[in-house]
């Protein structure tokens, strides 16, 4: 934005709603801006390998259930980005799960897998564990 020397020197520098062109405010804000970029695709190339490795796998998961196949607790995104990272070797976000249903009893579940390009649906089998 330009504006007048005097106008942006008295007013909206000391009050910080503007910086001086070639200040190293300018420069500093510039390099945080390339690596905020830089950040955001390899974000973006993460998600489409986790992507591309997830649609096609099923992820298994063992709670303790009664006889009926209820679990006591329910599953959560966490729980799921804990066991793609276990079976997978990869890092998930636990923030892009989504659960669809709520999952509170033994069974096959299609969980979505939040993707810049959109979601990636794979199956979570979950299964009760011998006690």
């Amino acid at each position: 934005m330009d504006a007048n020397d005097g106008y942006a020197r008295n007013f909206l520098i000391p009050r910080k709603y503007a910086i001086s062109e070639g200040g190293k405010e300018a420069q500093a804000i510039h390099a945080e801006l390339k690596t905020d970029e830089r950040q955001k695709r390899l974000e973006l190339k993460h998600a489409r390998r986790i992507a591309e490795i997830i649609s096609s796998k099923t992820i298994e998961i063992s709670k303790t259930a009664n006889e009926k196949g209820h679990l006591y607790a329910g599953i959560s995104p966490e729980e799921i980005a804990k066991a793609i990272n276990q079976q997978l070797r990869i890092d998930c976000d636990p923030a892009r799960i989504e659960i669809i249903e709520s999952i509170k009893r033994t069974g096959n579940y299609k969980i979505s897998f939040l993707c810049p390009e959109g979601e990636i649906k794979f199956t979570l089998n979950v299964v009760s564990r011998k006690t």
